[in-house]
């Protein structure tokens, strides 16, 4: 949150001042964000805001020394990657306690710096509870799971089921648990959806369909048909954005949720696209790497060829589709200013030295169930293409290691 303050003095006629004040407002005190990419993007808007550093920065908190350390040992410790292409987080935690004590309060605060230089979260099981016995049959896909800590609970009671349902909250750039992204309901799990609705009073569920089967819904439905089964991304822009103003406009005041067959490749795509672009609308830019890695510490599956490694070339339809889709969003809400940062990772060849039986068990069902292209399931679950074209086209049993 950004606010421009003006100073007066008690005489009228005394000069004014303009102080900027940038509020971060998803750090627990005495503990550390959820996500590294928004304090980063936090960081971001502030040095852009004085990039020479010309006057001095007011930093604080509760107290002054946790989270204020923290955020200005990220400071200087980037400055220091960026100079010596080496850091020492150690050095420099010892300095600023040596002018302030107890600056950077807490063990988690030091090892934060870690993952905020390293761009990645580390969590301990956090699939615990979906790989449960009783809960891996209500799993479509097993290598797509909701991480414990963002996991959306049924809350609604019904004899003989428990509270799982392999479903996520997803923030939107304000709003921490604006959407809900899941999986489309096995027959065994149409109740557990409902459960969902009902406990979460959900007034808008989107579709992502392949089958073009339109089911009637007492809520507010928005069924997606205009995407064929084996393209990457849908083919009209125009049509997409129109889908993404039906969802602003339906979600002021309620949760939405966002389902496709495996709740992360198409209803993943709206998810980044609408943050991104109420990112644009407020910031004035967006950065599409750090909108996908935020998000990704809850849907790790989230825009899979993105910086993966596995791209084939910079226009990668889903890639140039994003960007159009950021720009095209942006112009209609006639920004004064602003430029969209979308960086393309350069090709990497990746050689299949080993994979698991269920990945190409799990890249098989991708093709036969949701009509993907062989060669993104094969992608997405690290498989050698033509092994799995083998098994597709018959050649070879799918249940051969």
């Amino acid at each position: 949150m950004v606010t421009n303050l003006v100073e007066m003095g008690k005489d009228k006629q005394s000069v004014s001042r303009v102080v900027t004040h940038f509020h971060y407002t998803a750090w627990p005190d005495k503990d550390v964000p959820t996500s590294t990419s928004s304090l980063l993007h936090f960081w971001r808007r502030i040095r852009a805001h004085d990039p020479d550093k010309k006057q001095p920065w007011v930093v604080h908190c509760s107290a002054g020394v946790g989270r204020t350390g923290t955020f200005i040992a990220m400071d200087i410790l980037i400055d220091e990657g960026q100079a010596r292409q080496t850091v020492d987080i150690y050095a420099c935690v010892t300095k600023l306690r040596q002018q302030r004590v107890n600056m950077v309060q807490t063990a988690t605060e030091a090892s934060y710096h870690t993952l905020e230089l390293a761009g990645a979260n580390i969590k301990d099981d956090p699939y615990s509870v979906a790989t449960m016995p009783e809960n891996a049959k209500k799993n479509r896909f097993d290598a797509i799971l909701p991480n414990n800590q963002y996991r959306a609970m049924l809350t609604v009671p019904e004899d003989g089921r428990n509270d799982y349902i392999n479903a996520v909250y997803m923030p939107s750039y304000k709003v921490d648990s604006k959407y809900i992204l899941t999986q489309k309901p096995l027959s065994d799990t149409v109740v557990d959806c409902w459960r969902l609705i009902e406990a979460r009073d959900i007034g808008l569920v989107v579709t992502f369909t392949d089958e073009g089967n339109e089911q009637e819904r007492t809520v507010t439905q928005l069924l997606y048909q205009k995407w064929p089964r084996r393209q990457m991304a849908p083919p009209n822009v125009g049509e997409f954005l129109m889908l993404m103003d039906a969802v602003e406009n339906r979600t002021q005041s309620s949760a939405a949720l966002i389902q496709c067959l495996d709740g992360t490749t198409r209803s993943g795509l709206l998810l980044v696209l609408l943050y991104a672009t109420e990112c644009m609308s407020k910031d004035g830019e967006v950065s599409m790497p750090m909108v996908i890695r935020h998000l990704r510490t809850r849907r790790p599956q989230l825009i899979p060829n993105f910086m993966s490694g596995c791209l084939a070339t910079p226009s990668y339809t889903g890639l140039g589709f994003m960007h159009k889709s950021v720009v095209g969003k942006s112009a209609g809400a006639s920004l004064s200013a602003g430029v969209v940062s979308v960086v393309f990772p350069q090709k990497r060849v990746s050689k299949h030295k080993g994979y698991s039986p269920s990945a190409m068990m799990n890249a098989y069902k991708m093709v036969m169930e949701t009509g993907a292209p062989v060669k993104t399931a094969a992608r997405q679950y690290g498989v050698p293409h033509n092994t799995l074209r083998d098994r597709v086209k018959g050649r070879v049993d799918p249940q051969m290691s």
